[in-house]
């Protein structure tokens, strides 16, 4: 009698576990049918591809539809947050720069050019200082 009772709580346990498990296969076999999650999961995995080859226009596009998709995901508006700011910074620093204009304020300001209180370029020839024409350096005998 003892090991009848001990092999019926055995396969009662046994029979728990099989239909815990079938049941988690099939919820995940649901959420893996969600054309929600399917389209949620295709664009995190494009826009984070993308944001690993730092194609950070792209990686903003893909993660965005994620968002849309699962506005309750962190990790979808986290990257997303990130592919935005680093997609700015590739935007600044892809503006040009006026190159002749920096050359010359580097020339003036070696020869001596540049106006630091304006930050423009004299046509005049520097001239040098000269101590006694600063009123405040009159010696006035103290």
């Amino acid at each position: 009698m003892k090991k009848s009772g001990f092999f019926i709580i055995i396969l009662g346990i046994a029979a728990i576990l099989v239909l815990v498990g079938l049941s988690n296969t099939i919820a995940h076999s649901r959420r893996s049918t969600d054309p929600d999650m399917i389209i949620y999961n295709k664009a995190m995995r494009t826009g984070m591809q993308a944001f690993h080859r730092q194609d950070y226009q792209t990686a903003k596009v893909f993660l965005q539809r994620a968002v849309q998709v699962r506005p309750e995901s962190a990790v979808a508006w986290d990257s997303f947050e990130k592919a935005v700011r680093l997609d700015q910074v590739d935007r600044i620093q892809a503006m040009p720069l006026p190159v002749r204009q920096n050359e010359e304020h580097l020339k003036a300001s070696a020869t001596g050019q540049l106006c630091p209180c304006t930050n423009t370029i004299s046509n005049s020839r520097p001239r040098s200082l000269n101590p006694e024409d600063f009123p405040g350096n009159e010696d006035d005998g103290c």
